[in-house]
């Protein structure tokens, strides 16, 4: 069985509120560059499976242009290889699609609607 490496997705709030939003949003580029989707998607031979998968991959290209609109820095040439084992302790293995879309779930949950909702663009303005 393949086992895919992918970002942490939990939030330690207390270190998170004292990065900057620019830190902030590398931590998100980067780790929306490192989920494993594609690799994933090769592996799989189920269709709904696979559907899922295509359609995740076209949010999280999706997510990338709205941090763009946003003129939110992009990673700098932080992607591994989805198959190599990083050393950080930022990363973590998942052994089936089915776990990889859990994290991506919880990436989402936790530091993209973090930082998201922190973006002066998204703000409720008071009328």
């Amino acid at each position: 069985m393949k086992s895919y490496f992918v970002p942490q997705s939990r939030v330690d709030f207390a270190v998170w509120e004292n990065i900057d939003v620019q830190g902030q949003a590398m931590e998100v580029q980067t780790g929306r560059s490192l989920l494993a989707l594609s690799t994933a998607k090769k592996t799989v031979s189920n269709s709904s499976l696979a559907s899922t998968l295509d359609n995740n991959i076209s949010n999280i290209h999706i997510l990338g242009q709205i941090l763009h609109s946003l003129d939110l820095q992009q990673a700098r040439s932080t992607v591994l290889p989805d198959d190599s084992a990083p050393a950080s302790s930022q990363m973590q293995e998942v052994s089936s699609p089915p776990e990889l879309l859990q994290v991506q779930s919880s990436f989402l949950r936790g530091k993209v609607r973090l930082l998201l909702s922190a973006a002066p663009a998204c703000q409720r303005q008071n009328s």
